[in-house]
């Protein structure tokens, strides 16, 4: 039989680790949605990259200041 301290260590033990697991799921998550929104900012032609003010080659800075932003 588990006394009452071994099972609070236990029950502090899973939320830890349950926080690692939300903040990693979080983490991929934002990870993903970056990617699918520097791929769809790729795939525009030149023309429409200048008409919306954006270089191709801050694309990526782009989306990763953006979405930061919106945390």
């Amino acid at each position: 039989m588990t006394s009452v301290i071994e099972n609070q260590g236990k029950t502090a033990h899973r939320g830890r680790l349950a926080r690692a697991m939300l903040a990693s799921v979080s983490s991929a998550a934002s990870a993903i949605r970056e990617w699918r929104a520097a791929r769809r900012l790729s795939r525009l032609d030149d023309a429409a990259l200048k008409d919306l003010c954006i270089s191709r080659g801050n694309i990526e800075w782009l989306v990763r200041h953006k979405t930061e932003g919106q945390q």
